[in-house]
């Protein structure tokens, strides 16, 4: 959870310095009237933007220095690339799904909610479009999403324009459904 807390402030830690940065409240207003509400709660409550654990840094074994990263450079990185980025997060939460069957595999389970993990894992080794070649493993359900048939051929993440299955996050929530 806390991983997702640090990703949540870099997206939003350019947006408030935008919003800091307009000169009268009809822009900020203007601005904010845009957002959904839950981003412009987030802004209208962020009281400052300074990191409050000191500055980002990654250890390194080489001469036991640590690498500081400037976490500005990478907020605005994560703001100005949003849709390169979200296509490897979305190749990362596949790899995900692929690794955690391959694991997982070896038992002969035959659920609904296995299914679905079966035919996610597939869409995600498949270039994360449905391929559904095994007509024997349905139902697949998970929760209130329903896989079928009529899917094949359909993107298991949903992308910008909401087309497909699935969102990043689910792919961890489906694995801790098993536990």
């Amino acid at each position: 959870m806390t991983g997702l807390h640090g990703l949540t402030d870099l997206y939003s830690r350019v947006i408030v310095d935008k919003v800091n940065e307009l000169k009268t409240e009809e822009e900020k207003e203007s601005l904010l009237a845009k957002m959904k509400p839950e981003v412009r709660q987030n802004i209208l409550n962020a009281p400052y933007h300074t990191p409050q654990f000191g500055q980002l840094s990654l250890k390194s074994v080489n001469d036991n220095q640590n690498i500081e990263i400037n976490i500005d450079q990478l907020s605005n990185e994560f703001f100005n690339n949003s849709d390169y980025l979200l296509e490897r997060q979305l190749r990362a939460a596949g790899i995900l799904i692929v690794m955690a069957y391959e694991l997982t595999k070896d038992g002969d389970i035959k659920t609904d909610l296995w299914n679905f993990f079966y035919h996610c894992r597939n869409a995600a080794a498949h270039g994360g479009s449905f391929n559904i070649t095994n007509r024997k493993r349905f139902p697949a359900i998970w929760k209130n999403l329903d896989i079928k048939i009529t899917d094949n051929g359909t993107n298991l993440f949903k992308d910008k324009d909401g087309n497909g299955l699935i969102q990043p996050g689910d792919p961890i929530s489906l694995l801790t459904t098993y536990l």
